[in-house]
């Protein structure tokens, strides 16, 4: 295989490119199924992107109304049909402004999530976990226009209408002062993701509810199984939100660095629910051998970059031109840097290549016996399972079995058979002593009994 791969014309002649294996449960056998034509796929990839944009817009005006809620006492003096809201009580008020907003934001990012998906499902994708790579990306696009640009506008420029109307002027200045003190939206959209939703995820009551309910009218033995099972674990939606939140903090890091003890929480629990749920409840469907990561570190170093550009930003509104020429070079550098990396080590995570020569060896030397020795010895010591299936629990600091190699296979393959051989030789060598003892009495046929051991002998060694 590895020398005919290294003949087929347009391909590197140094190197063997390949694609692990896909698990069942990965394949979407729907689009497996219903293929579309290269024309097809482009003009559907073009109306997906094309409804995309205009769902982060739409989205960003339903967005913007969140910013209103926060401000909301305010807009009451200013608007006549909201007079009603200072008729309310100050303990009222305070609870729409202060959580208002961020239940409004999560809702429209649950709500958004099964449209995503079916727009990402409709250009065609087979695997799974292509399509929660896809989706990481676009939620995550989606998440930082409208949960952080909008949402520092809209609470920005809310929170300081009657100054900007009044002073019109002085519009730079005001949202130069009023943007720092958007983190407290921030800090709220991190608690109730980090311990409201957090909370949930480990309870799962919905989830419990809905599989009682499917259960019970369940008619057929595969229809309870398929109500019992665990969902997927959302990798595109959960990765998304982690990177979200990683942003905010780097951009209000120096802005409002109150923020950062509200991020480590969120993070802290983060990790907490979503070891147990990956160890103890989800099932994964999929393995990516880490292809997921160079999208991971290359949105995290751009987060970077979009806080140096938002510091800038922030000493420009307040006239600190001479700071932000100090900070010029800082942003640069980080993106080149950034660069360096996806194209350095991102390209050796995301594609699988071989050297010919090495596959080469691997196709000449590895016997069928071999493998099949091989995939035995990993069933046997249950390689298939997570790591916290294998512990033992009579003794659980016990180091968990290593998974076998198939050189060392090979090497114990090799090891048993020279050892049949040297107790064939040893048999052989038992025959031959016991046939001269029972012919020493008789020397006429000792001699041709020796004769006949020895070509018995010789037949063996051949």
């Amino acid at each position: 295989m590895a020398a005919k791969a290294g003949g087929v014309r347009g391909t590197d002649n140094s190197s063997w490119k390949f694609r692990p294996a896909t698990r069942p449960k990965d394949v979407l056998w729907g689009n497996l199924c219903n293929q579309p034509s290269s024309e097809s796929r482009s003009a559907r990839s073009i109306m997906s992107t094309a409804v995309i944009i205009t769902l982060i817009i739409l989205w960003a005006v339903f967005m913007a109304f969140g910013g209103a809620l926060s401000n909301i006492s305010e807009l009451g003096k200013q608007n006549s049909f909201l007079g009603g809201i200072e008729d309310l009580p100050a303990s009222i008020v305070g609870i729409i402004e202060g959580f208002g907003p961020t239940v409004w934001r999560v809702l429209l990012m649950i709500l958004l999530q099964p449209i995503l998906y079916g727009l990402l499902r409709m250009v065609g994708l087979v695997y799974g976990s292509v399509l929660e790579d896809q989706f990481m990306g676009t939620y995550y696009m989606f998440l930082l226009v409208n949960i952080y640009f909008v949402t520092l506008l809209s609470s920005s420029i809310f929170g300081t209408i009657n100054e900007i109307i009044s002073s019109p002027t002085s519009l730079f200045q005001l949202l130069g002062e009023s943007i720092p003190a958007v983190a407290g939206d921030m800090i709220g959209y991190m608690l109730l993701q980090g311990l409201g939703l957090g909370v949930q995820k480990i309870v799962r009551l919905v989830g419990l509810i809905l599989t009682m309910i499917f259960t019970k009218f369940a008619s057929t033995e595969y229809e309870k199984e398929k109500a019992q099972t665990p969902p997927d674990f959302p990798y595109g939606a959960d990765l998304a939100l982690a990177l979200l939140m990683w942003t905010i903090g780097c951009a209000y890091a120096t802005i409002a660095p109150l923020i950062l003890p509200f991020a480590t929480v969120y993070f802290f629990f983060d990790l907490v629910v979503k070891k147990y749920n990956l160890l103890y409840v989800h099932v994964p469907n999929f393995e990516t051998y880490g292809t997921f990561w160079p999208r991971l570190a290359s949105i995290s170093v751009n987060a970077l970059v979009l806080s140096q550009v938002a510091l800038m930003a922030i000493l420009g509104l307040r006239f600190g031109s001479f700071q932000q020429i100090l900070l010029f070079p800082l942003p640069l550098i980080t993106y080149f840097y950034g660069s360096h990396l996806r194209s350095t080590l991102g390209n050796q995570m995301t594609e699988f290549k071989v050297p010919l020569f090495n596959a080469y060896e691997l196709d000449e030397g590895r016997s069928k016996a071999a493998v099949r020795r091989f995939l035995k010895k990993a069933h046997e010591l249950e390689m298939w399972a997570q790591s916290c299936m294998l512990v033992d629990f009579k003794e659980p600091l016990k180091p968990l079995p290593e998974p076998p190699l198939l050189e060392d296979v090979k090497e114990a393959e090799d090891k048993a058979d020279g050892d049949l051989k040297a107790m064939d030789d040893a048999k052989d060598v038992k025959v031959v002593d016991v046939e001269i003892n029972n012919n020493q009495n008789d020397p006429e046929m000792g001699s041709q009994n020796l004769d006949r051991t020895d070509t018995v002998r010789r037949g063996s060694n051949l």
